[in-house]
């Protein structure tokens, strides 16, 4: 007798199921007005801007220019463009999920201390 799984949609959909995760770091170098554009992405995408200056076109953010030291999140199902303003360069890391609270929790103490940068810059203005 074949075994097979009953229920899959509730299996697919419970925290403990393990999927194909597919986490790493790429890093790119565009020219001076290089354009790259993604219409659906499929993971999750911390952008660390190190050389050059980037427009972006995601979500909230409409031709919003980031420099070389900035950061974003892009998350899943989002649709990215981007222009290299400058010669530039950029560190992508993507992700599928957080797998746990650990992972949740190095996330948002990036996002705090990029507040605490920018709330640095303004005071120092």
């Amino acid at each position: 007798m074949k075994s097979e799984l009953l229920y899959i949609e509730e299996h697919l959909s419970c925290q403990n199921y393990m999927t194909t995760i597919e986490t790493g770091f790429k890093y790119l170098e565009f020219a001076k007005n290089a354009a790259f554009e993604e219409d659906n992405t499929t993971k999750n995408y911390l952008l660390f801007f190190l050389k050059g200056d980037f427009t972006i076109c995601c979500n909230q953010f409409h031709n919003k220019l980031f420099h070389a030291g900035e950061m974003i999140l892009i998350p899943r199902s989002s649709r990215l463009k981007g222009f290299a303003e400058t010669d530039s360069s950029l560190l992508s890391m993507f992700f599928d999920m957080p797998e746990g609270n650990c992972d949740k929790l190095i996330l948002q103490s990036l996002s705090e201390a990029f507040l605490l940068k920018a709330g640095n810059l303004i005071c120092s203005l």
